[in-house]
């Protein structure tokens, strides 16, 4: 195009707009070998460490754990009830198959990622206890939410079919008509104004845990 620019600092290589239609072209496969070693740097850093095969849903607990990790202490908000992931949203296990020398099991960035490879973001909604109930019996993974016959508990409070309650879900979840947690597109609530994605909520909470252990996802 004829746009105008300038450069006010550092070294740069024009392209041809040839070139840009040309993967092997030599000034872009030099500009994306940089791009896949940078971000193969970072995928590959060992974060943290866990002890065993984690299935789907061990994983979408250690999620909702994770995002309400990230509300208490990254956040400091402290009146969330209940965290919420759909299903389908975890797309991964991890496997055995990779034992380290410690007898554990290396967690990658590249791992989470995997598990979470959408950019969903963490967001806080107001459910009714009936809706969250609901929901947590049928469609989600969740933390927090446990039953005893036929009383509901967020830790251990009993939840109270009539009152609303603040619950973490991500961005997807809310602005999707067919699920639970609708409430439409951007209604959800960044936490202290921060936009924050679940998997980085999962890299911060992992990190600070050390070593997950899968018995307490079960």
């Amino acid at each position: 195009d004829n746009d105008e620019y300038s450069v006010t600092s550092g070294s740069y290589t024009q392209l041809k707009e040839s070139d840009c239609y040309d993967a092997t072209a030599p000034v872009v496969a030099s500009v994306v070998a940089k791009w896949d070693y940078l971000a193969g740097k970072e995928l590959d850093e060992v974060i943290g460490y866990r002890d065993r095969y984690f299935t789907k849903s061990m994983l979408g607990r250690m999620v909702c754990d994770s995002m309400m990790y990230y509300a208490e202490y990254g956040c400091e908000v402290t009146d969330i009830a209940v965290a919420v992931h759909n299903y389908g949203g975890i797309r991964s296990t991890w496997d055995d198959s990779t034992e380290n020398a410690q007898g554990t099991y290396d967690i990658t960035y590249n791992d989470i990622y995997e598990v979470m490879p959408f950019d969903n973001k963490v967001q806080m909604i107001s459910l009714t206890g009936t809706t969250l109930i609901q929901a947590c019996n049928n469609s989600y993974y969740s933390s927090n939410f446990t039953k005893d016959g036929t009383d509901y508990y967020y830790g251990e409070n009993l939840i109270d079919r009539e009152e609303d309650y603040n619950v973490l879900a991500v961005d997807y979840m809310i602005s999707n008509s067919t699920d639970a947690c609708y409430k439409g597109v951007n209604q959800g609530i960044n936490l202290n104004d921060v936009t924050e994605l679940t998997r980085d909520c999962i890299k911060s909470y992992i990190e600070a845990k050390g070593t997950v252990y899968g018995a307490d996802y079960l």
